[in-house]
């Protein structure tokens, strides 16, 4: 493992915190060009914030996914990407797919 990737139990986020119910209050955001991946609302508003618009900042979106896929990774690690200052992370969610997030939405 390289000092950019991390072990993490991605049972955790799940059972603590459901897509549903993510999806459901705004918390988390469907990305449309993966169905059973997600971006949280924080990390979803700094790419509006860098882009100006929704069009925009769904762009950014499919760079940063698209970007940390290339990265390996096994089930259970998280990929890392700096931006804003800070890091992204991507990670298995409950339904599949994964979750880009900062770590704080961890």
């Amino acid at each position: 493992m390289t000092g950019s990737e991390r072990q993490v139990d991605p049972t955790y986020m799940a059972f603590e915190y459901g897509d549903e119910e993510g999806l459901d209050d705004g918390a988390l955001i469907q990305v449309n060009f993966y169905p059973s991946s997600r971006v949280t609302r924080a990390v979803y508003d700094a790419f509006i914030a860098e882009a100006g618009t929704n069009a925009g900042a769904d762009d950014l979106v499919a760079q940063a996914f698209h970007a940390l896929e290339q990265k390996a990774a096994t089930r259970g690690e998280i990929r890392i990407l700096r931006r804003f200052g800070k890091e992204l992370w991507l990670v298995p969610n409950e339904i599949g797919g994964s979750t880009l997030m900062f770590p704080d939405d961890y």
